[in-house]
């Protein structure tokens, strides 16, 4: 047996002590590891301050805009894919476009439905019978086997409204508030007609419905150029008045509001406050800065988004309460012709009549301020103040106009003054002896209470 020295011993001691105060392994390792991405951490910071540097305007550019360009050029490269994304994802078009599904992509992957070559004229189609205003047409357009829908508005005679005025108030006010409010319809572009022949050729494939033979693309032109003011666009619409056209969004299962309330009055009549509320409570919202002044059940669609029993909840916020209902329809406003909008900017449809560079003062659109070419009822008392139109006066804006659709209804308590129009009354239904609904805010009030 061998006897191991003191010293030996103290020194395997020590040696052992050592090993007690020395990390684990686990311990060493992490120990790197955060030493590993604090390095990182700081190269990081680094490269973020350098990216921020470009975003500043540096060398490479990786901004907002930049970064949507470079999704759209990569739509535009990858149809193939994007065409079977779209037919797996967006098997309807329509329904993608109104309730924002792949919204983005579907719009750019159509180049925003300017790219005429794309219509599909074998499938155009008359949507309704031309009207005294105009005629409606169904535009396919088809790109990688992928079709989407839009429709043309035309007009139908020399005196109907100025479809220019419409494109402007839909593509300068109502876009802005397309995703906030879904009752609205987008607008996506204008056009007129290359000529008299051309117009009526059209006209003649929509009364007859059949566009056999018919090259679209060949028969208009993009009423818009590149660096033309509003004041150039305004006098050309009063050359141009009848061959203008507007293209719109398009929606495959929809009927007009009176159409369901006389034929399918048993589906929607539980439903008809909340299909009046989700008109109402936008107007409300919009406030002095927009007014329809044409709003009757036939200017009022609903469309079914989905089959059979299926529905939406709507939820909105008002007056720091959450209204909350089930439907199966959403209600969409339309024609925008003879609306009084107030921009951001400040100016509105009067000061696009009178001003010095307005309607009014247009040498082209004389005589009486365009009344001739489809700005008779736009005008409001603008050019004639001694005008007493059914207080159609859409160059002001008018709280109370707009209940029209309500009284056609038969709504208890609707002061509406005349047939077609009444004087804007501010005054809340609410303070009068009788409970009223005066203006649009009472109208909103009184379906609220309907909801509770």
């Amino acid at each position: 047996m061998v006897r191991k020295s003191k010293k030996h011993f103290k020194s395997k001691k020590t040696k052992t002590k050592r090993r007690r105060n020395r990390p684990s392994r686990r311990n060493r390792l992490s120990r790197r590891l955060s030493r590993r991405l604090s390095r990182r951490n700081r190269l990081s910071r680094r490269l973020s301050r350098r990216n921020r540097k470009k975003w500043r305007g540096g060398n490479e550019d990786y901004s907002l805009t930049n970064i949507k360009s470079i999704l759209e050029s990569k739509i535009q490269e990858e149809t193939p894919f994007f065409s079977g994304l779209l037919k797996m994802e967006c098997k309807n078009p329509d329904n993608c476009l109104a309730l924002g599904q792949y919204e983005y992509a579907l719009k750019k992957y159509f180049k925003d439905f300017k790219d005429l070559n794309l219509i599909d004229n074998s499938k155009l189609k008359r949507l309704a019978k031309p009207s005294r205003n105009g005629f409606i047409i169904e535009v396919p357009f088809k790109k990688g086997g992928y079709t989407a829908y839009t429709v043309l508005k035309c007009s139908n005679q020399e005196i109907s409204d100025n479809l220019y005025y419409e494109y402007y108030v839909g593509k300068h006010f109502i876009n802005k508030y397309i995703k906030k409010f879904p009752c609205f319809v987008e607008t996506f572009g204008c056009y007129y007609l290359n000529g008299e022949i051309e117009w009526q050729q059209l006209k003649n494939c929509a009364l007859n419905n059949s566009f056999e033979g018919i090259h679209l693309k060949n028969m208009i032109t993009p009423f818009i150029n590149v660096g033309e003011s509003d004041t150039d666009l305004f006098k050309k619409s009063c050359i141009k008045n009848k061959l203008i056209c507007v293209l719109i969004q398009h929606f495959d299962n929809v009927r007009t509001f009176s159409h369901e309330y006389v034929f399918n009055y048993p589906n929607i009549c539980g439903d008809l406050y909340h299909l009046l509320y989700q008109v109402y409570f936008s107007l409300t919202q919009l406030g002095n800065t927009y007014t329809h002044y044409d709003l009757h059940r036939d200017n009022v669609l609903l469309y079914k988004p989905y089959e059979g029993n299926q529905y939406i909840t709507m939820r909105y916020h008002s007056r720091g309460q959450i209204y909350e209902f089930k439907t199966e329809y959403i209600s969409k406003i339309i024609d925008y012709g003879r609306n009084y909008i107030k921009l951001s900017n400040g100016v509105d449809t009067n000061n696009l009549l009178t001003n010095p560079d307005g309607i009014c003062r247009l040498d082209e659109c004389r005589p009486d301020c365009g009344k001739n070419v489809g700005y008779n009822v736009i005008q409001g008392n603008a050019y004639n103040t001694t005008t007493d139109y059914f207080n159609i006066f859409p160059n002001m804006p008018n709280m109370s106009h707009d209940l029209r659709l309500a009284k056609l209804f038969s709504i208890d308590g609707v002061n509406y003054q005349k047939t077609y129009g009444t004087p804007e009354n501010l005054r809340p239904g609410t303070e009068d002896k009788i409970s009223k609904i005066n203006n649009i805010f009472d109208m909103r009030i009184f379906l609220e209470k309907k909801n509770d």
